[in-house]
């Protein structure tokens, strides 16, 4: 859904916001995930079209810390085939201290 790169991991935490959601049906229910360097850092799922800022998320011993150009993925899956519209519009991915 969307992908970008961090110039290099210095932070232990990853926190990412943006709307997200179901905006036109009623049956599906998207999960977000996002991946640092193809590893799954978080998930969320949400039937309610809003605005989510995620948690920080611990990434520590993901094996990231000190990696450089690192790539930045958040996808977006159904829970079931249906003709529903859903949302990502990312605001930012933010790797954080404490």
């Amino acid at each position: 859904m969307w992908e970008g790169e961090a110039a290099q991991i210095l932070h232990p935490r990853a926190i990412w916001s943006g709307n997200i959601g179901r905006i036109v049906g009623a049956t599906s229910t998207p999960t977000y995930r996002l991946y640092i360097n193809n590893v799954l850092v978080d998930t969320f799922s949400t039937a309610s079209y809003t605005f989510h800022q995620s948690s920080a998320v611990d990434i520590t011993g993901t094996g990231l810390f000190g990696i450089q150009i690192v790539p930045v993925k958040l996808t977006i899956q159904a829970d079931i085939s249906s003709a529903d519209d859903m949302s990502c519009t990312l605001y930012n991915v933010v790797l954080a201290g404490r």
